[in-house]
């Protein structure tokens, strides 16, 4: 369903009909939408869309804020890389918007994890890095 909503919010906000965004507000709103539900429905929405890189923000810090929260209240440091993915997805919506300046600061944040998790980790983590 969710593939649906995006397609139709991308397909028909282009046509100035507002309708698919409420919709697609609407399934962000749900109290029970889980983290790994929001990162599918922020996997569906393209890197290139102007008309969703709004809802994109909104979708990458709500799974940046629900990661940070499961890292210090349940220790779950397994969520580390995806706190790591998220900034990272973050930043890209962010710089897409113009806003440069928070961009930045999400991506360094990614790239300072991705560094720990490689000198952790090495070999798994050292693509992310390596650019940088």
């Amino acid at each position: 369903m969710a593939a649906t909503v995006i397609h139709c919010a991308q397909d028909f906000a282009l046509e100035g009909r507002k309708e698919p965004l409420a919709w697609l507000d609407g399934l962000l709103a749900q109290t029970e939408i889980s983290t790994e539900d929001l990162w599918e429905i922020a996997n569906l929405i393209p890197q290139s869309s102007v008309t969703l890189v709004e809802h994109a923000v909104r979708i990458y810090a709500d799974i940046e804020s629900r990661l940070r929260k499961d890292i210090s209240s349940h220790g779950r440091a397994n969520a580390i890389p995806y706190l790591a993915g998220a900034l990272n997805n973050l930043a890209l919506s962010l710089s897409a918007m113009g806003r440069r300046e928070e961009a930045l600061h999400q991506a360094q944040e990614a790239v300072e994890i991705y560094r720990e998790l490689a000198a952790a980790r090495h070999i798994p983590y050292t693509a992310h890095v390596a650019p940088t």
